[in-house]
């Protein structure tokens, strides 16, 4: 008869997972289901992309020696890992079949996140290259801006945040069911960019978070003989008597939320003024420079990305920044920027063929 080697491992030596699965598996009613009980992805639960390999395989010590340092074990005497008489399997109790049976199945859902992981791992390289990208032109047009700042060059550049809209109609539904145009609008888009929040809160559907932030100005009273107030609209400056351009601005955080913003004045030139958007709750604020025409940067304190995370299985670490740094650019721009990151991505390739020549 085949001697049983004292390195074989006992049924209270199995892995949790392997107890945990069993019990969903006892709890299986086969009446309602035809499985096993239990889904791949009920192993991800201790699975661990970091942890060491397995060591269900591994010789575990029995003798005294497991409970006294002192003692010198004499497990590995008897045991020979090319001897007939010792199972190539390290259980071999009742339910050994059953055991690595599920554990196949683990393993084989360990490759499979393995692999999601390095699939991700290589969108979220791709999305930062993106996002740093975008940051790189917004910076170099704040840099520029900050040197004409400093060497008080008359006059900072202009700025039209609605340059390139149109005006789009409200209506109201009339009793007797006609559509009544009662205000107009127009609204500027700027797409979101920040390398802090690509690195520190990436998701796969990055594209749907803190995507964009956009500003609306309204002409009320364009209609005549719909005098609707409207909660924000633009007001007469006491000092001068002009008509002020004030805006609404709201910043599109997650599927489920919009962060709306009371109005502010609308910027006329290019600055390095930190315009403090108050939400309308009054309870969170963000700070907006508009470095350009179509540029903009954009601080968002880490409190508040915190507070709005979508997923909260997933949370924004502390590690990240306190304060993290967007960067907005209006969308129409995308071709011209295209073409300018083309243009700065071949200058920094000859500087580097420069210098090799060198």
């Amino acid at each position: 008869m085949a001697k049983e080697s004292k390195a074989t491992k006992k049924h209270a030596d199995l892995p949790a997972w392997y107890h945990r699965i069993k019990k969903k598996c006892a709890e299986h009613d086969p009446q309602w289901d035809s499985g096993d009980g239990f889904e791949l992805y009920d192993f991800d639960e201790d699975i661990s992309e970091l942890e060491e390999e397995e060591d269900e395989e591994l010789f575990q010590c029995h003798c005294e020696a497991a409970e006294d340092p002192k003692a010198e074990c004499e497990c590995y005497l008897e045991y020979d890992p090319d001897d007939d008489n010792v199972s190539e399997l390290s259980y071999i109790g009742p339910d050994a079949n059953e055991y690595y049976r599920l554990k196949d199945l683990r393993e084989e859902r360990k490759e499979e996140l393995r692999e999601q992981r390095e699939a991700e791992d290589g969108r979220k390289q791709t999305t930062l290259e993106l996002h740093k990208r975008h940051v790189e032109v917004v910076k170099a047009t704040y840099k520029a801006l900050k040197k004409d700042s400093k060497q008080q060059n008359a006059g900072s550049p202009p700025i039209d945040l609605f340059e390139n809209s149109s005006w789009d109609t409200i209506c109201e539904t009339s009793k007797g069911g006609k559509s009544v145009p009662i205000d107009r609008y127009r609204a500027t888009t700027f797409n979101l960019y920040s390398v802090d929040y690509v690195e520190h809160c990436y998701q796969y559907d990055m594209d749907l978070y803190w995507k964009y932030i956009e500003f609306m100005e309204y002409n009320e009273g364009y209609y005549e003989g719909h005098n609707r107030k409207r909660k924000f609209h633009s007001s007469d400056s006491p000092s001068t008597g002009k008509k002020e351009k004030t805006v609404e601005s709201r910043i599109y955080v997650n599927p489920d939320y919009d962060m709306q913003f009371k109005k502010i004045r609308a910027p006329e030139r290019a600055s390095l003024k930190r315009y403090r958007l108050k939400a309308e709750d009054g309870k969170e604020d963000i700070k907006i420079q508009f470095v350009g025409q179509d540029y903009l940067r954009m601080f968002v304190s880490r409190d508040i990305v915190k507070a709005h995370a979508y997923d909260l299985d997933d949370p924004v670490p502390d590690s990240a920044p306190e304060v993290f740094e967007f960067v907005g650019i209006v969308p129409e721009l995308h071709k011209k920027l295209a073409k300018r990151l083309a243009e700065m991505e071949e200058a920094n390739e000859a500087h580097k063929n420069k210098k090799v020549r060198r």
